[in-house]
């Protein structure tokens, strides 16, 4: 057991290291100019991992979640993944710019800023606002077909004030035991929709246009609708900074009056959420809590779920592998389904909400899933892989014409990588690859549809 400076020189230290290596791979750490790398540093680990982490190992936490915890040296396992993830993930990214042979990050980052937004087909781009427009009519449809399904939108059920325990049922029912089809819902709902939304708003900035505001306007407010129909707080936030990020690569920086009116615009609207749903009437314990509310959610609740994984596997249940990958994996590969690593920890720490049907998921830092589904080898080489694996997405929008479906897929992609989500959606992610193939198809199509006009 160490004593109790060493743990906080040790975490001070590794916070150092690892913003100097992120500092070499994002190309800009300056908040001004925050992009897909220094997000991960700043909201993913940094907010959500490390300061919890310290509080953790320190036993000051005085959390409900870390209460379970059975085994207390998993307090200074927890802390030292932690740590060694925050130096682990840059040093994936820095393997990936030396692959890519890239000198300066930064340099390569001022030169996509400093290039104009341009079109892909044509000098409106018509070709491809065609499918544009009929895949933001076809979020329409799934978007209302999700709210008919689940008889309602979330914002419906909180400006009624419904009581927050049927609000935590409807969440699980929308969520988890969702009536209708799920693919739907996920790829051309949940993900398709904000991406459109960026998409306009991306070409709304270029045109100035009446059509393209309306367009934009029209998406916007269908995001909204669906990142809120299953009273979930972080979706909508995260949405919302997407604006900011393509405004980055647009403008060169956010300004300070902007980050301003930002900040109090979107901790009013988390309060607004928090005051609704979880039934927490005072700022104090929303905001000034610091193991309670939005703060207490942001420090300690998302980090938890690395502890309990850790107390929880092997010692309760055997490590996954494979298992809880996907239905479709397990099919291919005659392999046994099972759930995934943060349904298991919430049904062992949580058995009796899950039976109620108010308990869904205990979500955390990716390495997580990785201890649960291989152990020790997940620790030591996920970090390393995801690292690697959103450098080199970084590089490739980097070094791609600035157009705006690629900032619209830039934006998504930024606030979306499953870092604090599951390891399991960086080895396989079934709605990436389709949406990947989806704008592959539209690009490929827009040109079919110049031809064949010309011809005519």
């Amino acid at each position: 057991m160490l004593s109790g400076h060493i743990y906080i020189f040790i975490s001070i230290a590794a916070l150092v290291i690892s913003y100097l290596l992120f500092y070499q791979v994002a190309g800009s750490m300056s908040l001004q100019k925050i992009n897909m790398i220094s997000w991960v540093f700043y909201y993913q680990l940094f907010l959500h991992c490390f300061i919890g982490s310290t509080l953790v190992v320190y036993n000051i936490d005085n959390h409900y979640l870390i209460h379970y915890i059975v085994n207390e040296q998993v307090r200074i396992y927890g802390w030292l993944a932690v740590l060694y993830t925050m130096i682990a993930m840059p040093t994936g990214m820095l393997i990936a710019k030396k692959i890519f042979n890239i000198t300066s990050i930064k340099f390569l980052l001022k030169r996509y800023i400093k290039s104009p937004i341009s079109t892909y087909i044509s000098v409106k781009d018509n070709y491809i606002r065609i499918l544009l427009y009929v895949l933001s009519g076809f979020s329409f449809l799934v978007v209302i077909y999700t709210i008919i399904t689940v008889g309602g939108s979330g914002l419906q059920s909180i400006l009624y004030s419904v009581d927050p325990e049927v609000l935590a049922r409807q969440r699980i029912e929308a969520g988890r035991e969702f009536g209708g089809n799920i693919y739907l819902r996920n790829i051309f709902g949940i993900t398709l929709t904000p991406i459109l939304t960026y998409i306009a708003y991306a070409y709304w900035k270029i045109t100035k246009s009446r059509n393209d505001l309306i367009w934009f306007l029209f998406l916007l407010l269908l995001s909204l609708i669906i990142t809120t129909y299953n009273l979930e707080k972080s979706p909508i936030f995260t949405f919302l900074i997407g604006f900011s990020l393509i405004n980055v690569l647009i403008k060169g920086n956010l300004k300070l009056k902007n980050i301003i009116i930002i900040i109090p615009l979107v901790l009013a609207i988390l309060i607004f959420l928090y005051t609704s749903i979880m039934g927490l009437d005072s700022i104090e314990k929303i905001l000034f809590s610091y193991n309670t509310g939005l703060t207490g959610r942001i420090v300690l609740g998302q980090i938890a779920g690395l502890f309990l994984s850790l107390d929880i596997f092997p010692s309760l249940h055997e490590h996954l592998g494979f298992s809880s990958l996907s239905n479709l994996i397990s099919f291919l590969f005659s392999i046994e389904n099972t759930d995934r690593a943060a349904r298991i920890i919430m049904e062992t720490t949580n058995p009796e909400g899950v039976r109620l049907g108010i308990a869904g998921v205990i979500n955390s830092l990716f390495i997580a899933e990785a201890w649960a589904n291989f152990g020790l080898l997940g620790v030591i080489v996920s970090p390393l892989y995801v690292g690697f694996l959103i450098q080199t997405f970084y590089i490739l929008i980097l070094k791609t014409k600035k157009t705006p479906v690629l900032l619209g897929a830039y934006a998504y992609l930024s606030l979306k990588w499953p870092v604090n989500g599951g390891f399991n959606d960086f080895i396989y992610n079934g709605g990436l690859l389709t949406l990947i193939c989806l704008f592959f198809l539209i690009v490929k199509l827009a040109s079919v549809l110049k031809i064949i006009s010309r011809k005519i």
